[in-house]
């Protein structure tokens, strides 16, 4: 009989992990914030990996069939539109995003502006309290 370490080896470790880098996290905040870099190209090679992963498994399934025919050609366009609107919703979202940002750098400027000349104008018709 296994002992309760061995059977469930991986949730303990994946336990441990977050714990352990929860607290290297709080009581060394500078050396968290130096391996964010490695966690993000963890993150992104995960993504790249299941994604492939994915396609292959679809793509063999359809394969297995054997004589494709009506179905399997059916299934493959169903396959592609599908990847083709995810793909299309991802680059919108981005472009989206992206002006955004450029919109809130121009708002920034716009407030930045507006408040300089409203300064300028105060200081203006503001008598100065030096001359008396």
């Amino acid at each position: 009989m296994e002992s309760f370490v061995s059977k469930n080896r991986l949730i303990l470790g994946i336990i441990a992990g977050v714990v352990l880098g929860g607290a290297a996290g709080s009581f060394f905040p500078e050396f968290g914030a130096g391996t964010q870099i490695i966690g993000e190209l963890f993150l992104n090679a995960l993504k790249v990996v299941v994604l492939l992963l994915i396609i292959v498994s679809i793509t063999l399934s359809i394969m297995k069939v054997g004589n494709l025919g009506s179905l399997g050609l059916k299934t493959i366009a169903c396959y592609a539109a599908t990847t083709a609107i995810a793909v299309s919703i991802g680059i919108g979202v981005g472009i989206i995003l992206a002006v955004n940002w450029f919109l809130d750098r121009f708002r920034t400027t716009v407030n930045v502006w507006g408040d300089s000349i409203g300064a300028a104008v105060i200081e203006k018709l503001e008598p100065d309290e030096n001359t008396g």
